[in-house]
């Protein structure tokens, strides 16, 4: 009978851990919605829920092509429903993750802090899971996906269902594979390289061809979809649309669509020169991203890297913790065909804070003695690891 009852107020205490951070992402998102209103799908971002695949393959076609089969017009009210989805599923997906997190390092008191610590910071990086909450995206699906798929590397049945999300998500946008799919893969990487097993060899192989597969097939197709400038291209996807738009925004869409598909690549430096110097608020923007939010956060990420590399024996892991520290160079192809370094750079660093406490989960001992020799050092060092905290909560009105 003390067992039974032992077995249940540890039972509970698990839901407990995976209940309050569910309450409070809920609490957030739906004052956000009472405040500010539901978001639907505007600007050029409309355009990504009309893309259907009838016209040929086109990248980011999924969600559109799934909503062709259910109505023939798309509007506001169902963007917004579909937005409303992504966030009610970013909610699970980052509750389940936390949940999971400290649940397991409950035991362990000097992880737990370690991996309440990150999960605060995360709530103040810049492009964090508030700043998904708030936008019509579709990389708020992405990031939906992508963290069920790491809770998943962690259950038995569930596991094999990781290669089927990273393809949905590769279908839903290929610069998945620049972004969270870093999370995804290098958390794969991991448990093969811990295990070596069959299983994790083939998982591994499956996911990794499947996406790079989808990912070069949609960048060749996207040049020879048929149309003959994004004119046509844009009258043909907005014939699915149910409602106005105005002459500003539909110029602003088809320089974007010309820039995502009809842009040679001789004119391209030209056209990141406009972006960046001539439009100059885009180029200040991303300069103070890069030197005052990024570079600092990565130096910081960089000390925990070189600490694990070094306290880790096996040679297959330092592998993975050196990945996981150049993993910032994976952006640069996402910024180059996008000019969104801000964004991809909040990205990285949200996936690397991520990482660190998958590690310390795994109960990988180099993780924790890095981290906790971080804490200690900031421990003795009060009034610099104060100053640390507070330049790291302006960070929440970083532009993003």
């Amino acid at each position: 009978m003390k067992q039974s009852r032992a077995q249940t107020v540890y039972k509970k205490s698990n839901c407990l851990y995976y209940f309050i951070p569910f309450a409070v992402l809920s609490f957030y998102f739906t004052l956000h919605t009472i405040l500010f209103g539901a978001h639907e799908a505007s600007g050029y971002y409309l355009i990504h829920y009309l893309y259907t695949y009838r016209h040929g393959f086109i990248p980011r076609g999924l969600v559109g092509e799934i909503l062709s089969l259910f109505f023939e017009k798309i509007n506001d009210n169902i963007t917004r429903s579909v937005i409303l989805l992504f966030s009610c599923m970013l909610i699970a997906g980052a509750s389940l993750c936390i949940g999971k997190a400290l649940s397991k390092s409950k035991s362990h008191p000097e992880s737990f802090k370690i991996i309440a610590i990150i999960i605060c910071i995360l709530c103040v990086v810049p492009n964090s899971f508030r700043t998904y909450f708030d936008d019509m995206k579709l990389d708020k699906a992405l990031w939906a996906l992508s963290l069920l798929a790491v809770f998943l590397l962690d259950t038995k049945v569930g596991v094999y269902f990781v290669p089927i999300i990273c393809v949905a998500a590769t279908l839903i946008n290929p610069v998945f594979l620049f972004c969270s799919m870093l999370l995804v893969s290098i958390a794969m990487l991991y448990c093969c390289v811990d295990t070596w097993s069959k299983k994790w060899i083939f998982l591994c192989a499956i996911s990794y061809l499947a996406m790079i597969v989808i990912g070069l097939y949609g960048a060749v197709r996207e040049k020879s979809l048929g149309f003959e400038n994004e004119m046509d291209m844009l009258k043909y996807y907005f014939s699915r649309y149910d409602g106005s738009i105005s002459e500003s925004t539909l110029d602003f869409m088809a320089r974007e669509c010309m820039i995502d598909y009809f842009l040679p690549s001789k004119e391209f430096i030209a056209a990141a020169y406009q972006f960046y110097c001539v439009e100059w608020k885009n180029g200040l923007s991303t300069l103070f991203n890069v030197v005052f939010v990024s570079l600092p956060a990565y130096f910081g990420l960089t000390v925990f890297w070189i600490k694990a590399i070094k306290a880790e024996t096996v040679k297959s892991k330092k592998l993975v913790f050196f990945l996981c520290m150049i993993s910032p160079l994976v952006q640069i192809a996402p910024i180059l065909m996008s000019w969104e370094g801000s964004k991809y750079f909040g990205n990285n660093i949200l996936v690397q804070l991520c990482l660190i406490v998958f590690f310390i989960v795994q109960k990988n001992e180099a993780s924790i003695s890095a981290a906790a020799g971080i804490v200690q050092w900031a421990k003795k060092n009060p009034l610099i690891s104060t100053a640390i905290l507070l330049y790291a909560g302006m960070f929440v009105f970083a532009p993003t």
